[in-house]
C-alpha cells in the first residue's frame, strides 16, 4: 500500500453577496491526513487520531462521499485507508468539512474535477453540493464560482500585499443550521 500525507487549508466563504459564490484559503490552519491506497482491492477505512470528536460511522464522515465520487470516476478497484492526523474543529466556520473533503481527493484528476468530488462531502453536511469552501481548499487562493449548472469555477489573482484577518469566537454553528435561517421566500439557489 502506498501512503501520502496531504494538507488542506482552512477556508472562509460566502464573501460578498450571495451564498456559495466565493471563498479563500487561510494560512496556518487546516487538516492533515495520511492516505494509503492499494490498487486491485476494495474498501474504505477512516481512523481519527486528531483528538477531535468525529463520527465513528464512515457513512457520516464527509470524506466518504468525496472519496466514493473520486473512485467512481477512477473506475478501478482501490482500497483506501485514511488517518486524520490534524483536524479543524467541526462547526468552527473555517471550512472544517471542506478541508477533510479536499484533502481526501487527489490525482490523477484536474483541479476542477477534484473540487466536484469534494463537493459531495459538503453535500453530506450542508444538504447541497457547494464549492465556496472546497474550491479554495483544493485550488488555493481566492476562488469565484460563476455557476453550478454547469459547474464553473475560477481562481482569482491575489495581490502580494493581500491580508485577511479572522476573529474566531468559541461557538459552533453547523452549515445545515446556518442555512435553515434563510427565509423560505428566498430559495437558497437564488440567494
Amino acid at each position: 500500500m502506498k501512503h501520502i500525507r496531504v494538507f488542506a487549508p482552512g477556508t472562509v466563504a460566502n464573501l460578498g453577496c450571495g451564498f456559495d459564490v466565493m471563498g479563500l484559503t487561510l494560512d496556518g490552519v487546516g487538516d492533515l491526513l495520511e492516505i494509503g491506497a492499494e490498487e486491485g482491492a476494495e474498501g474504505l477505512e477512516i481512523r481519527n487520531l486528531s483528538g477531535m470528536n468525529l463520527p465513528e460511522n464512515i457513512e457520516e464522515n464527509v470524506i466518504t462521499p468525496a472519496l466514493r465520487a473520486m473512485l467512481a470516476a477512477y473506475g478501478r478497484p482501490v482500497r483506501i485507508e485514511v488517518t486524520m492526523l490534524e483536524k479543524i474543529a467541526p462547526g468552527s466556520g473555517i471550512g472544517s468539512s471542506a478541508a477533510s473533503s479536499a484533502a481526501a481527493v487527489y490525482r490523477p484528476f484536474s483541479g476542477k474535477e477534484l473540487v466536484e468530488f469534494a463537493m459531495m462531502g459538503e453535500a453530506l453536511i450542508g444538504g447541497t453540493p457547494h464549492a465556496d469552501n472546497v474550491g479554495p481548499a483544493v485550488l488555493g487562493g481566492v476562488v469565484l464560482i460563476r455557476g453550478y449548472k454547469p459547474f464553473d469555477i475560477v481562481r482569482l489573482p491575489v495581490p502580494d500585499n493581500f491580508f485577511y484577518a479572522v476573529a474566531h469566537p468559541a461557538i459552533v454553528v453547523s452549515t445545515k443550521d446556518a442555512r435553515e435561517v434563510l427565509p423560505r421566500e428566498i430559495p437558497l439557489s437564488k440567494a
